[in-house]
């Protein structure tokens, strides 16, 4: 069973998003509540979607089909997200790209070339890309090779294919086994189409056996979470059901000391653990990430006036947000996330600095830490130095606005996977 130890590398956050390594601390801890799922798998659709690709490659196969799996995935992606536009579904991936094909004609083709693609690169920033190795991980999908599990397969065969019907299914497997086809959206395949909207979920109610079974493997972990959170995923999805409101909606630090407190009164120590460790290290990256850009957001100014003003804003309330202490009770956790003991020392030295409201100490501290994060990616250059006591910004950040003193006590930045399990187990509802 594949473990998640990292984000998905197609789905992290590149280093231009990650200035400080602040992900490999706080998907270190996610993954102690959340073993499958990443920042991009949010959504019960697109792992359906996903699913049936995986069936139509299976179908060509049987059907005697040589071709590799992704140009077919491919393909069959463009399908369903015309499908999905021309049904109103506007909330995946590469509707622009969709929606303009449409309008161009008659007809659209389906190819894995790139000038038919619906996204500028659908291997990477596709359900192919974001969404397999999470349902590896889950349980939807074989380990090993392109293959759906069993539970899987008994979905795609009890389920979709009736939906869809035996004569739309040869369909489809006839034109995804062309390298290019061609689709008529209001001559002559609206059936089609109307029969994959209607299989992806649309304008229909869920049947029993796709809730349990996506249940089963995104929401409680699947077979591997015995080895990953050991029914933590499953707890923590349970409170986030029982809590309510909208999927899409950010997580900040003021939900997750709500679920951690329900935890607690569940008798979940384990999970109330994990969600602790999670608020404390929050205690340092949110406030450390805040103030980084907003450094990076003042080229040229005197260090000495930027601390300053970090100072004003936010007072007293930066060591009323910092678990120092907390923090360095980390110590373990950061090595094994940054594998760098001069990270780890400086990530330390960043939260004494928060604790202790020490923000010159804290600017000086960020500096090195991205001098030093940004030298171990690939020997790239920092993106802020200092020179004759100004700041020489080299990568600047339109995002440098300083929350506020009140907006501090529940900022929050990284995800730790909780959003997407919340996003999941709020679109397939609670157990009867």
């Amino acid at each position: 069973m594949p473990f998640l130890t990292d984000i998905d590398s197609r789905a992290a956050i590149k280093g231009s998003r990650d200035p400080l390594g602040g992900q490999a601390i706080w998907t270190l801890l996610g993954r102690q509540v959340v073993g499958g799922l990443t920042t991009n798998t949010t959504s019960v659709r697109d792992f359906v979607v996903l699913l049936l690709g995986y069936w139509f490659i299976e179908k060509l196969d049987e059907a005697g089909s040589r071709e590799e799996p992704l140009p077919v995935f491919i393909r069959w992606e463009q399908l369903a997200s015309y499908a999905r536009f021309l049904a109103g579904d506007r909330a995946f991936r590469g509707t622009t790209r969709t929606g303009a094909f449409l309008q161009d004609g008659a007809r659209v083709t389906l190819s894995a070339q790139p000038g038919y693609q619906t996204l500028a690169n659908q291997k990477i920033y596709g359900l192919w890309g974001l969404y397999s190795q999470s349902a590896r991980a889950s349980g939807l999908l074989e380990e090993k090779q392109p293959r759906l599990t069993p539970a899987a397969r008994q979905l795609a065969e009890k389920v979709y294919r009736d939906l869809l019907g035996r004569e739309v299914v040869s369909e489809i497997v006839e034109r995804l086994g062309r390298r290019t086809a061609t689709l008529r959206p209001k001559g002559g395949d609206e059936g089609l189409l109307g029969s994959v909207a209607k299989s992806l979920g649309i304008r229909r109610k869920r049947y029993q056996l796709e809730t349990q079974t996506f249940r089963e493997t995104l929401v409680h972990g699947g077979p591997g979470d015995a080895l990953r959170t050991n029914g933590v995923q499953r707890q923590l999805a349970e409170l986030f059901v029982a809590a309510g409101g909208d999927p899409a909606a950010r997580l900040d630090g003021t939900d997750v000391v709500a679920v951690r407190k329900q935890a607690g009164r569940r008798g979940w120590e384990a999970l109330e653990s994990r969600l602790e460790r999670i608020l404390v290290a929050e205690s340092v990256i949110a406030p450390a990430t805040a103030a980084f850009l907003y450094v990076l957001s003042r080229e040229g100014a005197e260090v000495a006036t930027v601390v300053r003003e970090i100072r004003d804003e936010w007072g007293s309330a930066v060591r009323k947000r910092t678990d120092a202490a907390g923090f360095e009770a980390l110590k373990d956790d950061l090595f094994r996330a940054t594998r760098d003991e001069r990270t780890t020392r400086l990530w330390l030295d960043a939260a004494r600095c928060l604790g202790a409201g020490d923000i010159g100490g804290l600017v000086e501290v960020l500096i090195a830490l991205n001098r030093d994060v940004m030298w171990k990616r690939d020997k790239a250059s920092p993106w802020v130095r200092v020179t004759d006591g100004r700041l020489d910004v080299h990568f600047a950040d339109e995002r440098g606005r300083l929350p506020s003193a009140e907006q501090l006590a529940s900022y929050w930045v990284s995800p730790y996977f909780l959003g997407s399990l919340r996003a999941v187990a709020l679109e397939l509802g609670g157990e009867e």
